[in-house]
């Protein structure tokens, strides 16, 4: 395992530690870029994410999205990008 900046993925474990400091999640964009939002507020909040490679999930892709329309998709995509443009910047 080790630290790292950015995860991204479908499954984060958050650990008592995260919610003493942070009562809620902050994340304003749905489905897109939510981890960005994530790695942000554990940084922002003094704490770290650190990948383990030997832990198994499995992960319906695109479960969530595949009903919705791609203008919806498209729109949800584009709203992401211009909240998260901030934290590349």
């Amino acid at each position: 395992s080790r630290p790292i900046f950015l995860g991204i993925g479908a499954i984060y474990v958050l650990t008592p530690a995260f919610f003493k400091v942070n009562k809620e999640l902050i994340y304003p964009s749905f489905l897109y870029s939510e981890e960005l939002f994530l790695s942000a507020q554990i940084e922002d909040s003094g704490g770290i994410q650190l990948y383990y490679p030997k832990m198994e999930v499995i992960h319906a892709e695109s479960v969530s999205t595949s009903n919705m329309s791609n203008l919806t998709k498209y729109k949800m995509t584009q709203q992401s990008y211009h909240l998260s443009k901030k934290y590349f910047d």
